[in-house]
């Protein structure tokens, strides 16, 4: 909707028209252009419109008509060069009137130093502005070393915020991986109990304290509380950490979440497959699925891609 841009660009295509002899697909752009720069007011573009239509209707072999634009050419030229000289002449008298008023001010300053010369200053006053001075540079040092302490002691106290912050990262680190090497060594216990349990069970009549006892272990094999407890010390050292796999990745199964759980915590596969209580086949199986639901190439790494979370 801006007119005013459309005016140079048809100056251009009839200006190229008129270069490469079709003058007369010339003429109509640059008509465009003059009743639009006309219209507007824009002075510099209708000037250059004349110029080229002058140019083109002489190539046309209208002569009169180009002459009659070429003095409207000139005419606007003319223009132009009196604003520049009345703008110069402008100038001139705005830089010498300056000029006046910084030699006026200058002579008021040197009034003014000589009054300033002659005036006497009595002992009194000059006590009362020393003093006056000493008090302001005594409160501007207490309110710099003032501002100084301050500043000494809100760093003291961001430093031990991060020292207690990093001690209690540290300590929380160390509860997580207490208790997932718990866990693993838990149901690895319980498992070779278990084992030996049945085998004892086929070793001697079956009675039902061995079914019982089989029993009360499977339950502690599946048991999901020593998890939650995990899943409580995981959750303050990698915070959001299964909120956004669920938010990428919607898929994601809750026993494929605990093994990234545990990847994220770099253990190795025994440890994990002590801690799901499955076999280190199962491990790697659940890690192929868990590959695979995420999207992942052969030469791609799952424990680099979990660390990235």
């Amino acid at each position: 909707g801006n007119t005013r841009i459309i005016i140079e660009p048809l100056n251009a295509l009839g200006k190229t028209y008129t270069t490469t002899n079709q003058a007369n697909k010339a003429i109509s752009f640059l008509n465009r252009s003059v009743q639009l720069a006309d219209s507007l007011e824009a002075a510099l573009h209708l000037k250059e419109a004349y110029l080229n239509r002058s140019i083109a209707l002489e190539k046309l072999g209208k002569v009169a008509l180009a002459l009659k634009d070429f003095k409207k050419y000139n005419a606007l030229q003319d223009s132009q060069l009196n604003k520049v000289k009345i703008q110069q002449i402008e100038e001139l008298r705005i830089i010498h009137d300056l000029e006046n008023k910084e030699k006026s001010i200058e002579l008021q300053k040197n009034k003014i130093t000589l009054l300033e010369q002659e005036a006497s200053i009595s002992r009194l006053q000059k006590w009362l502005l020393g003093l006056g001075l000493g008090f302001s540079l005594v409160t501007l040092g207490l309110g710099y070393y003032g501002f100084r302490q301050r500043i000494k002691r809100n760093k003291l106290e961001k430093e031990q915020q991060k020292v207690l912050y990093e001690k209690e990262l540290a300590f929380k680190k160390r509860e997580l991986t207490t208790h997932a090497l718990h866990l693993a060594k838990k149901n690895e216990l319980l498992g070779d109990l278990k084992q030996k349990a049945m085998n004892f069970k086929t070793a001697v009549s079956p009675q039902v304290g061995y079914q019982k006892l089989i029993n009360t272990i499977n339950f502690d094999l599946q048991d999901d509380n020593n998890w939650e407890n995990f899943k409580h010390y995981f959750d303050q050292i990698h915070t959001n950490f299964n909120s956004t796999v669920l938010e990428n990745y919607p898929t994601v199964t809750p026993n494929e979440l605990r093994l990234m759980s545990l990847l994220k915590m770099n253990l190795s596969s025994k440890e994990i497959a002590n801690i799901l209580n499955i076999t280190d086949g199962g491990v790697l199986k659940a890690r192929q699925r868990l590959r695979k639901k995420l999207g992942l190439q052969s030469s791609d790494s799952l424990e680099r891609m979990v660390m990235k979370i």
